[in-house]
């Protein structure tokens, strides 16, 4: 399965962009494959205005973002691998989202997530929840997470629609 990561970008861009406000990125400049000027580097990292009008030829790609732009009158053609970007945000209001750096199971680059044994090793996302029938043995994942109602109470039940004409 591809990367979530250049998708929520994209999306966060536009929204951003569609309010009239500044996108920002933060960047690992310390990832392989980043390409930007290393004086505005700092601890690390960079962060860049991609707003359409500080950059040309912005180029928000699965595998990474392509743009130009000047930073102290100089031109630079940068190049930020998907994994590198740690963060983008909205500069007016501060709403954006955070990415965990480095590469996650599931990520382009990530040779992991084809090894079989590093798959396995892995905790499942999801985990079956007993029907209302099932009886759980005790010491099961089952009764370290979820309470057990007691037998005397009837199940809570949803709400139901009612027609009114």
């Amino acid at each position: 399965m591809t990367s979530s990561r250049p998708y929520l970008l994209r999306a966060l861009y536009e929204w951003i962009v569609d309010n009239d406000h500044i996108p920002y990125i933060v960047v690992d400049a310390t990832m392989p494959g980043v390409v930007a000027p290393p004086e505005h580097v700092k601890d690390g990292q960079i962060t860049l205005n991609i707003a359409p009008h500080a950059v040309q030829g912005l180029t928000l790609g699965n595998a990474d973002v392509r743009f130009s732009a000047r930073f102290s009158g100089r031109p630079w053609m940068i190049t930020i691998p998907s994994l590198a970007i740690l963060a983008i945000y909205d500069r007016d209001t501060g709403q954006g989202m955070g990415f965990p750096p480095g590469t996650m199971p599931g990520e382009t680059g990530d040779d992991a997530d084809n090894d079989t044994e590093t798959r396995a090793s892995r905790p499942p996302a999801l985990r079956a929840v007993p029907s209302e029938g099932e009886r759980k043995t005790p010491g099961t994942a089952a009764d370290d997470d979820q309470p057990t109602p007691p037998d005397d109470e009837p199940p809570v039940r949803g709400g139901h629609l009612r027609r009114i004409k």
